[in-house]
């Protein structure tokens, strides 16, 4: 009993030291769709990522993807559309349908987001010894490797 204690202690100040690393991560993420043209919003980000990973998605399954009411996905719509990101567009077989894709420009600012934080994380990365960067890789590899409370979720970068 006192053994699980002890590993139950250890897991739980190990998740403190990688909840403190987490939140550096996340500062240093979450500060890329800001450093573009036209800055975007969390939200917005995401909105535009699914879009662009499911080409033809409608109003409907964007709103449940992203998390929100279907008149707040309407609303993301309407200022990624109005700023060249995102086109509507309504197939000729079903009028009563929308299809949203991300325009060359939407994607052109998804990838330059991804750039700017690969960039960022190869600046953090450098300051850790090289010897040690393995380790890394194991943990994060690790990380990757569960599927825990994540079933079902689906990733808007594909």
């Amino acid at each position: 009993m006192a053994g699980r204690g002890a590993e139950r202690a250890g897991l739980l100040e190990l998740a403190e030291q990688m909840s403190d690393a987490v939140r550096r991560l996340a500062l240093v993420w979450d500060r890329a769709p800001l450093s573009v043209n036209p800055r975007l919003s969390a939200q917005q980000l995401v909105t535009l990522e699914s879009v662009s990973a499911s080409p033809g998605i409608n109003l409907t399954g964007l709103a449940d993807v992203v998390g929100v009411g279907h008149s707040a996905a309407s609303r993301l719509c309407d200022r990624l559309e109005a700023a060249g990101l995102l086109e509507r567009r309504i197939p000729p077989e079903n009028r009563r349908e929308i299809h949203l894709t991300a325009t060359s420009r939407g994607r052109s600012l998804l990838d330059e987001v991804e750039a700017r934080r690969r960039q960022d994380l190869a600046a953090i990365l450098a300051e850790i010894p090289p010897d040690r960067r393995g380790e890394l890789r194991d943990g994060l590899r690790a990380v990757s490797a569960l599927d825990r409370g994540g079933a079902g979720r689906q990733d808007p970068r594909g």
